[in-house]
């Protein structure tokens, strides 16, 4: 059997399941790709167990089928490397797959594919539709949240809740909180349903599906999501155990607003930041007479930074400290060109949301203070 295809179709193809096969792995046969032929299609999965990716390409020519696996890097790295021309693919041998140009011939072991994990088969709970750029937008703004070193499972995972035509999606690590909505996705859902989704099945998403514009499908199930576009399909385990009541962190009523230019508060930030402490990158913030005084200091390094810049504020003054890198991040993952805190005291959680109303509905991040010293609150 033989078959050919050009370099940049089967290039293409091999680059969106390449990133899913695991570096290492108990399981050698999680090192291959699983190829098959059939009625003028060729199918290419990959998986890690957790993630699984399965990407279609029609073919001009195909005689016969035929199903095998072969070594995921070896393949990739053959055609990367190859010109761009017609790369013929000759399974005769059974146990070699031939690859060749006009000038190259490969020949690479195959095995049978009878022991390659098949496709997660679960049963559908809910389906919906969204468009690529909006599922890849919301992802980016909560994954920052999410927690790196934690036991609970939970909180290294992302909230997906889907209820009516809203789809929500939460990160937290109990210092910071991240909260995206999106209204009107394509299919209702009957009832609320919340899953948990490891942030690399998003990461791949990004990775496999480019057209922003495209819709994405889709269909969630007790223990498996499954995300297809076109010719793609991934197939994700879904974090298992209970998600935090992200809810009872978010303040419902505030005392003090400040509403201050992004851009102008994310330089001051980035300057500030550079004399803050290594460590704990504390900043201190003094919010008083529609002026934002923004300080640090490192006093193992004897150095400190001080800057100010005008803002709309309505509430008592207060000083509270925060990390740089989680403000800066923050504001980092913002689209309005204005920006509103909201807090109730140096102890408590500060709430940060576009200025836009509408865009606030959208999204908002919440972040812990950092405690400050007695002298650095009196300064």
């Amino acid at each position: 059997m033989i078959v050919t295809i050009r370099k940049a179709e089967l290039l293409s193809t091999l680059q969106k399941v390449v990133n899913i096969v695991p570096p290492r792995s108990t399981l050698p046969i999680l090192s291959n790709l699983c190829i098959t032929i059939s009625q003028e299609e060729l199918i290419v999965r990959a998986t890690d167990l957790d993630l699984s990716i399965k990407v279609k390409r029609a073919l001009s020519t195909s005689e016969g089928n035929t199903e095998f696996i072969v070594n995921a890097n070896k393949l990739f790295a053959i055609v990367k490397e190859m010109p761009e021309s017609d790369i013929t693919l000759d399974f005769e041998d059974k146990e070699f797959v031939k690859i060749s140009t006009a000038n190259d011939k490969f020949k690479l072991p195959i095995q049978t594919a009878e022991n390659f994990p098949a496709a997660p088969a679960f049963k559908e709970l809910a389906e919906f539709g969204i468009k690529a750029g909006t599922l890849m937008d919301m992802a980016a703004r909560v994954k920052f949240a999410v927690a790196k070193d934690t036991t609970r499972a939970a909180l290294k995972g992302v909230l997906c809740e889907l209820e009516g035509e809203l789809v929500r999606m939460v990160a937290t690590d109990g210092h910071k909180l991240s909260m995206c909505n999106e209204q009107n996705a394509a299919g209702a859902v009957e009832k609320k349903i919340s899953i948990i989704l490891p942030p690399k099945a998003l990461d791949q998403i990004g990775k496999t599906i480019h057209n922003q514009d495209e819709v994405i499908t889709v269909k969630v199930g007790q223990t498996y999501a499954e995300f297809s576009a076109g010719e793609t399909v991934i197939t994700s385990k879904l974090i298992e155990g209970d998600y935090p009541n992200y809810n009872e962190a978010i303040p419902k009523n505030t005392t003090k607003k400040a509403t201050v230019r992004r851009d102008d508060l994310f330089s001051v930030l980035r300057r500030i930041s550079v004399m803050s402490n290594s460590r704990t990158r504390q900043i201190r913030l003094v919010f008083r007479d529609n002026e934002l005084q923004i300080s640090s200091s490192d006093r193992d390094f004897r150095g400190e930074g001080k800057s100010s810049l005008p803002m709309q504020f309505e509430g008592d003054p207060i000083t509270i400290g925060f990390n740089a890198d989680f403000l800066i991040e923050i504001l980092r993952l913002m689209d309005d060109d204005n920006v509103s805190l909201t807090m109730n005291s140096p102890l408590s959680a500060a709430l940060i949301k576009p200025a836009d109303e509408g865009k606030a509905s959208r999204m908002l991040f919440l972040i812990m203070p950092l405690r400050l010293l007695d002298d650095e609150m009196n300064e």
